[in-house]
């Protein structure tokens, strides 16, 4: 285990250690965040090399062949001091875990950290395209004073369908998916969306009894569910943005 020990601070020596200052004495987190040796962001040669370790959050623990490669804490935290402690590589990504855990560690000193928002898609779940935000916020990444943030937005190459919906976060509605096809569709999303958002917020259940919309020119009716967040994967679209 490689870990990096200014004087001026004290650092767990072990990870038995690790563990004992999580259950016993916690504060020392936030302590060592507000005393932590930060450094540019951006290297005088313009190269950044950031370790990405936010999989094992959702379950993804593979790597280099192995399922099982990521799974055990001890293993990963000796490779990530290792390479943290290599010349030429500048910081790491990380869910909260993580990054407490070198930081305990002292591995994160002088290093660009990046805190990951969302890793709630468990791998092989029903719901892992539902990558909901479980991790830091952009509040909690301030206070922590780290240098970057990560969100990740998943898409199914098998659903070409924009979604137009509410969401599970109350107020917040999105129109999404639309990359390379809908351009035309722009005056009559907005009607749809103002529909969406007019009726949930007067307390009509948009996910139990999808919404209606009566075009204002030709009188048809357009069922919204067909573009709900929840709706089920169509097995007979063409596979391309013409649907």
């Amino acid at each position: 285990m490689t870990t990096v020990r200014p004087t001026d601070q004290v650092f767990a020596a072990s990870y038995d250690e690790v563990r004992e200052i999580r259950a016993t004495a916690p504060e020392r987190i936030p302590a060592l965040l507000a005393a932590r040796r930060r450094r540019p962001f951006v290297p005088s040669d313009g190269r950044l090399m950031i370790v990405a370790a936010d999989h094992p959050a959702r379950g993804a623990l593979a790597a280099g062949g192995r399922t099982d490669a990521m799974a055990s804490r001890p293993d990963l935290l000796d490779r990530l001091t290792t390479a943290l402690a290599r010349p030429g590589v500048d910081g790491i990504l990380g869910t909260a875990d993580i990054l407490e855990d070198l930081l305990l560690l002292g591995a994160l000193e002088d290093k660009v950290v990046m805190s990951s928002m969302n890793r709630g898609g468990i791998q092989g779940a029903t719901f892992e395209l539902d990558d909901r935000q479980t991790g830091f916020d952009v509040q909690s990444t301030v206070e922590s004073r780290f240098d970057g943030i990560k969100t990740l937005t998943r898409v199914d190459l098998d659903d070409w369908t924009p979604i137009y919906d509410r969401t599970e976060l109350p107020g917040y509605y999105v129109a999404i998916g639309t990359s390379g096809n809908q351009f035309k569709n722009a005056p009559v999303v907005g009607q749809f969306m103002r529909t969406i958002i007019d009726r949930v917020e007067n307390g009509a259940d948009h996910d139990t009894t999808p919404l209606l919309f009566t075009a204002p020119h030709t009188g048809a009716t357009i069922d919204l569910g067909a573009f709900s967040r929840q709706r089920p994967v169509n097995a007979h679209s063409s596979g391309t943005v013409l649907g």
